[in-house]
């Protein structure tokens, strides 16, 4: 959806709840980016705001691994097959698994595709192994990291 910024005339995008009935920017959620800026489909991995900072190469991929709710995650897609993002089960806000699950796709842990109004996770397993071999199994087969109990 575009709504057009009050200020400017500007078309700009939203997304989110109660988008559908925006008059001006301020009212949306989402993006305030110009459309041009976003590509036909309002792609939000060309915005800065996203940008993941990541170490290029198997550093990237080890950083992202060293969050434990985002080791939990991939321990998660690895037990089974691809399933939404609701489903993975972890205690954290949807904003926060946003942004892991962000983090997880930039370092090419996992692949998403959409499917109607959700988004179906999966582990990139062949392409971890193409890239980095063993790397993966060698996470996965590795025990949970013990915490010292209070």
């Amino acid at each position: 959806m575009t709504v057009k910024q009050a200020a400017t005339g500007s078309l700009l995008h939203a997304t989110g709840p109660g988008t559908a009935d925006a008059a001006v920017l301020g009212e949306a959620e989402g993006c305030a980016r110009p459309v041009e800026a976003c590509g036909a489909f309002g792609d939000h991995a060309e915005h800065p705001h996203d940008e993941v900072h990541l170490h290029p190469g198997v550093m990237g991929v080890l950083q992202a691994l060293a969050d434990p709710v985002r080791l939990a995650i991939v321990r998660r897609l690895a037990a089974g097959s691809e399933c939404a993002c609701g489903a993975l089960g972890v205690p954290v806000s949807k904003s926060t698994l946003t942004h892991h699950l962000h983090v997880l796709r930039a370092a090419g842990l996992i692949v998403q595709r959409e499917d109607g109004t959700r988004r179906m996770t999966s582990l990139d397993r062949e392409g971890m192994e193409r890239r980095y071999p063993g790397l993966l199994s060698s996470v996965l087969d590795a025990p949970d990291p013990e915490f010292p109990q209070p």
